[in-house]
């Protein structure tokens, strides 16, 4: 993939410093910002692409993913979450709260590692605001999975990939979303600091 900016910042674990900022991540800020520029501007497959090659080899950070896809003060939009979601846990961002305009929403679902006293992200998901060609989608996500085994399985409409010896366990793709489920086997626990 041809991007401009080192994904590091994905599978660093920041340090606390006292009455200071971790010097790493200082180091990290304009590949951060890159990545923010990249993730608001370029076409949904670009997106999509990237977020298979963040996640292929190994288990990444999912604030990032959040973080630079909210608009300013999306705090004080309110926004009504599915069921299905916990408000506590999940993240759910509507197309009002995102700074693209071709997303009908973006999911973040949680599950808690009572063994390891921590959440992990279960999937990834977004959703189209208008229908997508699901072969460009196809294409694309074969194009990331390179290096790695997995099989493909088309159903009703949808694609599925199950990779294999992967953090990621299966990616769906219809003309509408693209959710990539994530392997519990290769989750990695990253411990923010505010």
């Amino acid at each position: 993939m041809d991007i401009d900016f080192k994904l590091d910042f994905f599978y660093y674990q920041e340090k606390a410093v006292l009455d200071g900022r971790d010097l790493r991540m200082i180091e990290l800020t304009p590949h951060i910002d890159k990545f923010k520029t990249f993730l608001t501007t370029q076409p949904l497959d670009k997106i999509i692409e990237l977020l298979i090659n963040t996640y292929k080899d190994k288990y990444a950070q999912t604030q990032f993913w959040i973080m630079m896809l909210l608009i300013r003060n999306s705090l004080s939009i309110d926004d009504k979450y599915p069921s299905y979601l916990d408000e506590e846990t999940d993240t759910f961002l509507s197309a009002k709260k995102i700074n693209r305009n071709d997303l009908k929403h973006f999911i973040c679902k949680m599950i808690l590692d009572f063994e390891r006293g921590c959440y992990f992200s279960n999937y990834i998901e977004f959703a189209f605001i208008k229908e997508q060609n699901i072969n460009k989608f196809k294409e694309v996500v074969e194009r990331s999975l390179n290096g790695k085994q997995y099989q493909t399985l088309q159903s009703n409409g949808e694609i599925t990939f199950k990779v294999e010896n992967s953090p990621i366990a299966k990616v769906e793709i219809s003309n509408k979303k693209i959710k990539t489920i994530f392997n519990p086997e290769k989750w990695i626990a990253y411990y923010g600091l505010g």
